[in-house]
């Protein structure tokens, strides 16, 4: 380029086996060239400020030493039960892909178990046959969309698939399958799932369910058509309302899932999965060694019923010793933004795989002592919640309170483009998650019981607004959130 000259740097960190290398050029004054070799080959050239070089580069650095903090382990186990004479459930287990799957098969004949075999088979294929998007992740949104969507987009592949071997093939007709799969790569896990296949996570003792029945009774449920105790023995639990095969295409459920140590993922048919009576009563069978689990599991659904087959497909992230110290900051870290998130009045009603979706539409952002977050008067799109640090707010020049961490400032920016009322400037240096309203406006959109439950309690928060704002003014209002309950369940 005309006109540059200047001297260069060489800077290199070991991070186990790999070297990370940052070549750093001096181009004119104030201004620097820097290119990222991770290994053997350097990505991108990025020009800078020379005052924000080293913040960048040593955000860069840590987040590819984080990626490859896990380790991932699996093992499976099938059963026929104590009922039937074939097995219609399949499972895969690829730990180099990072791929674990379990199907469950239905219809005529040896149909089921075609479907289940044949739809986990071509979504390992197509994961296979796409595994760059798997060898280049490195964890950036970009990155970890492409992963969502390669498993989503493989799931739909195996249903096309499935659907034309039952129009090709008529003693195959009306044959389908529930799909369940992870994927993981790096420190995340990409879950698909379509039917009523069950997914489980245990973490820090406490056991979660990740996925969604499909079948006619949870729409039911979720309608308000019926509770929870009417709907544990309707006759009608087991007609499915989505699955991989009945027609040619099908809405895929999709989550990424931020790993941590120690997590614990069983993925089971309906054989193990109707015979848990409660998601908590898994919990200590879930801390046993991986090997010892699906074995056990399987027993335990043999001795309570054992009418179809069974399959437990057990999935654990556990650290590389050599890595443990990082491993645990970074599960620190990822517990405070779910903690902090859990203290913003938007987001309390949301369990963890919801509140997992509002994390990913999340991003970090650093400032120092004095930056500006919102300027009083313009317009944003940004809410911002308080990790850590201090911020404050005034108006007109005067400052009105002070936000520490968990607090939050911004929300109705979500929902408008008002000029804002206040300034906010970060006291001391922090470190905030950011919420931008295009990524509110999707969530909403995408995914509607969360957009239900976060208009819920934005309502809520707005009518106690209202009130407090009347007794004020008018001293004969009361405000009390007893007076707006909820309209859905809030204890799953």
């Amino acid at each position: 380029m005309k006109g540059l000259f200047g001297r260069s740097r060489h800077h290199s960190i070991s991070q186990k086996t790999e070297t990370i290398c940052m070549s750093v050029t001096m181009q004119v004054p104030l201004v620097v060239c820097c290119c990222l070799r991770y290994g053997d080959g350097f990505v991108d050239t990025y020009i800078f400020p020379e005052a924000s070089i080293i913040r960048w580069a040593l955000d860069q650095l840590q987040r590819h030493a984080e990626e490859q903090i896990m380790r991932i382990s699996g093992v499976g186990q099938t059963d026929v039960g104590l009922v039937r004479d074939h097995n219609e459930d399949y499972y895969i287990l690829d730990r180099d892909l990072g791929l674990y799957i379990v199907c469950d098969g239905m219809g005529g004949h040896a149909a089921g178990e075609v479907a289940s075999e044949n739809a986990a088979k071509t979504v390992l294929a197509y994961v296979q046959e796409r595994k760059e998007i798997l060898n280049t992740f490195d964890d950036s949104p970009a990155a970890r969309i492409a992963v969502t969507q390669l498993l989503k987009d493989a799931i739909s592949e195996s249903c096309a698939t499935v659907y034309k071997m039952s129009v090709d093939n008529q003693s195959y007709a009306g044959m389908g399958t529930t799909l369940t799969a992870i994927l993981c790569v790096g420190n995340v896990a990409a879950i698909g799932h379509v039917g009523d296949s069950r997914l489980y996570l245990q973490r820090d003792g406490k056991v979660y369910k990740l996925s969604t029945d499909h079948t006619l009774v949870t729409e039911l449920l979720y309608s308000g058509v019926l509770t929870p105790e009417t709907a544990k023995h309707h006759p009608s639990n087991h007609i499915l309302t989505r699955a991989i095969g009945l027609q040619s295409s099908v809405k895929v459920d999709s989550l990424l899932f931020d790993l941590i140590p120690n997590d614990t993922f069983l993925i089971c048919s309906d054989g193990l999965s109707n015979s848990v009576n409660d998601p908590g009563e898994l919990s200590n069978i879930l801390q046993l060694g991986i090997e010892e689990i699906p074995a056990v599991l399987i027993e335990l659904a043999r001795q309570r019923d054992g009418s179809d087959n069974i399959t437990s497909l057990i999935v654990r992230a556990e650290a590389d010793e050599e890595l443990s110290e990082e491993a645990q900051q970074r599960a620190e870290d990822l517990q405070l933004r779910y903690d902090t998130l859990r203290q913003v009045y938007l987001f309390e009603h949301l369990d963890l795989q919801e509140l997992s979706k509002v994390m990913n539409i999340t991003s970090v952002e650093h400032c120092e002592a004095g930056d500006v977050l919102i300027e009083e008067g313009s317009t944003s799109e940004t809410m911002y919640i308080a990790l850590e640090g201090m911020l404050s707010v005034s108006r007109g020049g005067q400052e009105i309170t002070v936000l520490e961490s968990g607090k939050h400032v911004g929300e109705m920016a979500l929902l408008n483009k008002r000029p804002r009322s206040a300034t906010v400037r970060a006291v001391e240096p922090s470190r905030l998650l950011k919420l931008e309203r295009a990524g509110f406006t999707q969530l909403l959109l995408s995914e509607p019981l969360i957009g239900a439950k976060l208009l819920w309690r934005l309502a809520q928060e707005l009518s106690l607004r209202l009130d407090e704002t009347n007794q004020a003014v008018f001293g004969d209002a009361q405000s009390s959130e007893d007076y707006l309950p909820a309209p859905f369940r809030t204890d799953t």
